[in-house]
């Protein structure tokens, strides 16, 4: 079997590597993107041959590399544009998406970061075959994923990444031996998540509680360099923070200095967040050292 692979992310790395080494690969296309190079060098270093196919142009690039590469099958590893529906059955067994999240409940291009966000304790990879219809394909495989509560947007991808190869393997093992079975996904159940921006990466100190702001961080980390908060009009950035003690009858989004390695944030509910990790325009600091900034106890981050 002939698997050509999709994929402009290092969370492709893992199947790139897996796939070339059962000598099934017969190409990798990579979109015009800024990080493309994660997964280019590693596929030339083992002699991939790759296609960049460019967003202006990616109907017609991604029609000419199928048919330069003739796969039997089409991988998609995190392809952020829509393709078209007169290329889904070129292959013979079509194109097949590796979803990071469950599917219908986690539909949408950043899964992980809304399992994160809600707190999941269990994630699933879900492969299913590609339709005109974004991430609501059938589906042809599931496999389980317990999500740790030290977990960051980036340690998920990487362990989701390693999973895949599973995923794959059964995928591909079920097309040759004619046993695959697709699933229909449930219409009720079908909830799609917009890429997060604007107020869904700011730290609300009123409205949430501590280990909802502890998850935002990391839902956060490191795509976005961390969830946002303003202090006396200075835009800074949490990186790495931990719900901890309880500082009843303090307003929320106000800091308290313990040490000078310690400080906290009041938040909803009189819980307490430690601050680990900040980045700001001025470069990445602990927690503390944002003291140098003029910052002290009492003062209180502005409101959302």
């Amino acid at each position: 079997m002939r698997v050509a692979l999709l994929s402009s992310s290092a969370a492709g790395i893992p199947v790139l590597q897996w796939l070339a080494g059962q000598q099934v690969l017969s190409g990798l296309g990579v979109l015009d993107l800024p990080d493309n190079e994660d997964i280019v060098f590693p596929a030339r270093a083992i002699g991939i041959p790759v296609r960049q196919l460019t967003g202006a142009a990616f109907d017609a690039s991604l029609e000419a590399w199928i048919k330069e590469v003739q796969p039997d099958i089409v991988l998609v590893i995190g392809c952020p544009y829509r393709i078209p529906e007169r290329l889904l059955d070129q292959p013979v067994h079509g194109f097949y998406n590796v979803h990071f999240g469950a599917l219908p409940v986690y539909g949408g291009s950043t899964p992980l970061f809304w399992q994160i966000r809600h707190q999941e304790k269990t994630g699933e990879l879900t492969i299913h075959r590609m339709n005109a219809r974004l991430d609501k394909g059938p589906v042809a495989v599931r496999l389980p994923l317990a999500i740790e509560p030290a977990d960051t947007y980036g340690l998920l991808m990487s362990r989701y990444a390693l999973q895949s190869v599973e995923g794959v393997y059964r995928l591909l093992i079920g097309l040759q031996q004619g046993t695959l079975t697709l699933e229909p996904q449930a219409e009720t159940a079908v909830r799609f998540h917009p890429r997060p921006a604007g107020r869904e990466v700011f730290i609300d100190w009123a409205g949430m509680n501590a280990r909802q702001i502890e998850a935002l961080v990391r839902a956060c980390n490191p795509w976005n360099r961390g969830a946002i908060a303003r202090l006396k009009g200075w835009s800074i950035k949490i990186v790495e923070a931990a719900a901890t003690v309880e500082l009843p009858g303090i307003p929320p989004g106000t800091l308290r200095f313990e040490s000078e390695n310690t400080v906290y944030v009041s938040c909803a509910e009189q819980t307490a967040l430690r601050i680990d990790i900040v980045y700001a325009r001025e470069g990445y600091f602990s927690g503390p050292a944002i003291a140098r900034f003029g910052i002290r106890s009492g003062d209180r981050f502005d409101a959302l």
